[in-house]
């Protein structure tokens, strides 16, 4: 018997976004981008925060909040591990709204409970978000050896200059953890 594909008819509408804590009304796409939350959020993030490890990898935010906890980024979770790089790597989720979001700040409010999906991102974001990013990058590159890029295409240009000596590892859901993990293994 062959397998079939699950499919949800466009009419009916997608999955239901999962989030393990509730969604902030206040960080819903529209509003979400005239938050001051969201802006200090990017502040702290690209001024104040300092990595810890030496090797920097890159994944996208996901639908799942808090990221760490969707399929593919408990798969990407365990590869580190698997390849006793956990120590250190600095893990950054790429996020349309908030720009960079290290691991540890993906538990906590504004990261945790969003809702803005890539299409709602309003033009003068996206260039605000690709600022932020390029100004944290400038700040932090000193501290990391290597670079790992898994991230869909469509992050390319908003982790623009990050990629520039980044191993990109190409974005698959089904195998892409197998390659974070063989590409850790060797740098750690």
């Amino acid at each position: 018997m062959r397998q079939r594909r699950y499919t949800v008819p466009k009419d009916r509408g997608g999955f239901p976004r999962k989030h393990r804590f509730r969604v902030d009304a206040d960080l819903t796409a529209p509003v979400a981008f005239f938050s001051g939350r969201v802006e200090a959020f990017m502040e702290l993030i690209t001024r104040y925060w300092r990595p810890e490890g030496d090797i920097l990898l890159l994944s996208p935010c996901s639908n799942v909040k808090p990221y760490p906890l969707s399929p593919i980024n408990r798969k990407v979770e365990a590869a580190i591990k698997r390849a006793g790089a956990w120590e250190r790597v600095e893990w950054v989720f790429i996020s349309d709204l908030l720009g960079p979001v290290p691991y540890e700040y993906a538990w906590i409010p504004p990261a945790c409970c969003y809702e803005a999906r890539p299409g709602d991102v309003p033009d003068h974001w996206a260039r605000l978000v690709g600022g932020a990013v390029r100004a944290w990058w400038a700040r932090v590159r000193p501290y990391f050896r290597f670079i790992v890029a898994f991230l869909p295409r469509k992050y390319y240009g908003l982790a623009g200059p990050i990629l520039n000596n980044a191993v990109l590892i190409k974005y698959d859901i089904f195998r892409g953890q197998k390659r974070v993990e063989k590409v850790l293994s060797k740098i750690a």
